[in-house]
């Protein structure tokens, strides 16, 4: 597949990313439905959905692959708390770094409710980790799925705890393994991978 062809995969994927929550709970599925598939690896697990006619019909045509994303907060703060107890079991934080009162808890309270302001509020590393996992669920997906991904169909990748720990050349095996085993449920043979009519259609 040439760089053009790579490029203008990558496009239609940032185009066809899911944006409503009944799309994200469709993949999910019920129990014993052999058109959607999961498969769960360490740091993600990656969940599938057949189409049915009638939404490509709802959809203009557009039989291409849609993709989502979703991290908790949950999935965050368990990878935080895995990795302080991890340091502190090391012994790289000690009982100084700890605060020895939370006099200040709470000092800005009074003027956010007089109305006042108490300074830019900052992220919190919820926040900036949730988004950290977002991308690089991302980026792999960038590097997997145009190699993988299926027409008529929805992935929607979920992080887990070991998102950000584990390297991210594992993180692309385990993917490329997860669409691979969600395929043999759902799919027929026949239906080829978005390189494969990319590289017919050139």
């Amino acid at each position: 597949m040439s760089a053009a062809e790579t490029d203008r995969t990558l496009t239609l994927m940032r185009l066809n990313m899911l944006k409503r929550r009944r799309d994200f709970l469709a993949a999910k599925g019920r129990r014993g439905c052999n058109l959607t598939a999961a498969y769960g690896t360490k740091g993600f697990m990656l969940q599938a959905r057949k189409r049915s006619a009638g939404e490509v019909t709802a959809l203009r045509g557009q039989s291409g692959p849609r993709y989502g994303i979703t991290v908790s907060k949950h999935t965050i703060r368990r990878a935080l708390e895995r990795k302080s107890t991890a340091l502190k079991t090391a012994g790289q934080i000690g009982q100084k770094n700890r605060p020895k009162n939370s006099t200040n808890k709470g000092a800005g309270k009074g003027l956010r409710k007089a109305g006042g302001k108490s300074g830019p509020q900052k992220r919190g590393p919820l926040a900036v980790e949730r988004n950290r996992m977002r991308r690089r669920l991302r980026e792999a997906l960038n590097i997997i799925a145009p190699k993988m991904a299926r027409d008529g169909m929805d992935y929607v990748v979920i992080g887990r705890d070991d998102g950000l720990s584990i390297p991210f050349e594992i993180l692309l095996k385990d993917l490329e393994k997860s669409f691979q085993k969600v395929h043999r449920r759902i799919i027929p043979s026949g239906n080829p991978p978005v390189s494969s009519r990319l590289s017919s259609n050139s």
